[in-house]
């Protein structure tokens, strides 16, 4: 990973992501499974399915940039899709892991990194 030096703003906003998503970890796998109140990302991920599915030609690899706990990357990839994806919170990072080994897919899909 190349490290880039941020701006003080950028890097303001960087930390704030990552507290929140830190904050947000525990329950984050309730937006996907219907037990919150408002399910966003099992939403996002029937479009993810539904847009990959559909495209034409079929994407050859995926890329899942800001991948939190991995469960999109995980359910394509037991699509066939080829798969992977990074994010700046270890946290998430931690959650995909399991998310992973619960799909029985490699950890190494996964890695630490940012879009900056």
């Amino acid at each position: 990973m190349v490290n880039y030096k941020h701006n003080k703003a950028t890097q303001s906003y960087i930390e704030h992501v990552k507290k929140y998503y830190s904050d947000h970890s525990s329950v984050y796998h309730s937006c996907y499974d219907g037990e919150g109140d408002y399910p966003a990302n099992a939403y996002r991920l029937e479009i993810a399915r539904k847009i990959c599915r559909e495209m034409n030609p079929r994407p050859k690899s995926i890329l899942d940039a800001g991948c939190g706990d991995a469960r999109v990357l995980a359910e394509l990839a037991t699509e066939g899709f080829d798969c992977q994806g990074f994010d700046n919170n270890e946290l998430m990072l931690e959650l995909g892991s399991k998310i992973l080994d619960k799909y029985s897919l490699s950890k190494d899909l996964i890695y630490k990194g940012d879009i900056y």
